[in-house]
């Protein structure tokens, strides 16, 4: 079963329930609002997503050092900063898997002339109206074709870390900008990193729709 936490009389919540209707999808629908309304509920979501939320509100003036039932409490009263709707799908076979990401996170491009002086403009609204997708615990970021069949076999590929390499070459650079008395000898730290790349993980955002 999906759910849906749509809103009312939001035009974008009617056309998600229609389309999932339309593709033969069972689905439960929660108004949004009531689910705002359950404390434990918001704080469990808080609690779960910390680390997106911070990210999607960063321009929250300390929110970095927020605890859970504060984010949560922010969220109640500010319901507008959570995208809508929220379509929540947990153990669904990959075929609908599949049909959820592509209809709601495919980064494909309507045909738009490169000549058209409002196109970043109407992207910035897309990425804005965009759902929030969780499945099966993950909130799911904006995918190309190749992601989204990675994706709709396994969520966990969709994760917000991502492994990334450091080379000799950036790591002797970035010693070299450091301050007189606190560098390390470049030459040393290069054969190191050659015969041992480090991997590090850095945070990717999985910005939709919050």
């Amino acid at each position: 079963m999906i759910r849906i936490f749509s809103i009312p009389g939001c035009p974008l919540c009617r056309k998600a329930r229609n389309w999932l209707k339309e593709e033969g999808l069972p689905i439960e629908n929660e108004n949004f609002y009531s689910f705002l309304l359950d404390d434990a509920r918001v704080l469990r979501f808080a609690k779960t997503y910390r680390n997106w939320l911070l990210l999607k509100m960063k321009d929250v003036p300390g929110i970095q050092n927020w605890k859970n039932d504060q984010i949560a409490r922010f969220l109640q009263q500010n319901p507008s900063r959570l995208p809508r709707p929220v379509i929540v799908a947990d153990q669904e076979p990959e075929e609908i898997n599949r049909k959820l990401l592509h209809h709601f996170m495919s980064e494909n491009e309507p045909a738009c002339p490169a000549s058209c002086t409002i196109a970043s403009a109407c992207r910035r609204v897309r990425e804005n109206d965009r759902a929030l997708l969780i499945l099966n615990g993950r909130i799911m970021r904006p995918m190309d074709a190749e992601q989204i069949a990675a994706a709709a076999k396994d969520p966990q590929t969709a994760l917000h870390r991502t492994p990334k390499t450091v080379s000799a070459e950036k790591k002797v650079t970035a010693l070299a900008a450091q301050p007189e008395g606190t560098k390390q000898e470049p030459q040393k730290e290069a054969e190191t990193s050659a015969s041992n790349p480090q991997t590090v993980e850095t945070e990717v955002t999985i910005e939709i729709t919050e």
